[in-house]
């Protein structure tokens, strides 16, 4: 069996993930959606699906699960 994904980090601050080519298009969130497209990345997570926003703060804060962060 393939692996699905594979994460690398440098111990230096660097990670970089992989995902198994059948996801490519079909995952969101804070990594993007893997369809190497970079400008429809910024995806938003709302109560009515996912929107598109420009703005990298909006973007990153819209993934915070309540309760995670202190």
């Amino acid at each position: 069996m393939a692996d699905e994904f594979t994460v690398w980090f440098n111990g230096n601050g660097l990670v970089d993930v992989a995902i198994d080519e059948k996801y490519h298009g079909k995952v969101c969130g804070l990594l993007g959606n893997a369809n190497d497209d970079p400008d429809d990345d910024f995806q938003k997570l709302t109560s009515n699906g996912l929107e598109l926003v420009s703005d990298v703060n909006e973007f990153a804060n819209s993934w915070v699960v309540p309760g995670s962060c202190p």
